[in-house]
């Protein structure tokens, strides 16, 4: 069963009488964090892994590939330097927090809202519109990487929470494990995307789960059904 272990902080965090007590709810408010252990793999590192593995799955393919360090790089500059409050999502966010190497082809993005959104800085950067859609604008970045800003107020918790983490292009605001699992599970029950893109969300999620056991005394029960689910 996922998060045992934080289901016993959150009940020893509670009085009998439903209060809380101080220790216990400050390790429970602990939850869901990323713990770095001394193993872990630096951002560089864990991005220099997934860019080999996502160079081998287009050569299968028979396709392009394309560096995603210059469009990242340039995404942390440009969003730091405007102030612009966001997190990175998708497959990125993904490798940022996984033992396991996975594969990506794209950059994800969450911003906080359009308001102040700087298209001129990415412009002049060398990124390029290809679309608008409700919430999302689809771009391409100066080194051909396809990516996505998204200002869905589903994602808010995401943003606001972001960890940031270094790396050699600068330092990337990542979204917390809890939330970037949430995301994986909406996704996942999403019909009008293809199956097989559901169940990599849903592995994407109990992956992450399995590594981060502490993540599932925060998510509601339907969630961890979900989880559960065969």
């Amino acid at each position: 069963m996922i998060a045992t272990a934080c289901e016993v902080l959150a009940a020893s965090a509670k009085l009998a009488d439903g209060s809380a007590t101080a220790g216990g709810a400050q390790n429970l408010a602990s939850c869901g964090r990323p713990r770095y252990h001394a193993s872990m793999r630096s951002l560089d590192e864990t991005l220099r892994i997934g860019e080999r593995l996502d160079r081998r799955f287009a050569e299968l393919r028979g396709e392009m590939t394309h560096s995603k360090e210059r469009s990242l790089a340039a995404i942390a500059r440009i969003l730091a330097a405007t102030r612009t409050r966001y997190a990175v999502i998708g497959g990125i966010a993904v490798q940022a927090w996984s033992e396991e190497p996975r594969t990506t082809l794209d950059i994800a993005v969450a911003v906080a809202s359009w308001d102040a959104f700087p298209r001129a800085a990415f412009e002049a950067e060398g990124f390029s519109r290809a679309g608008r859609h409700a919430h999302s604008e689809n771009w391409v970045g100066p080194d051909g990487t396809p990516v996505q800003f998204a200002a869905d107020p589903a994602f808010a918790a995401a943003v606001d929470g972001a960890v940031e983490r270094a790396f050699s292009g600068g330092t990337l605001r990542i979204a917390p494990v809890v939330e970037l699992v949430r995301m994986k599970l909406v996704a996942a029950r999403d019909p009008a995307r293809r199956r097989s893109k559901r169940l990599l969300d849903l592995s994407d999620a109990v992956r992450l789960c399995e590594q981060y056991p502490e993540t599932g005394a925060l998510l509601s029960p339907a969630e961890r059904a979900q989880l559960s689910s065969d």
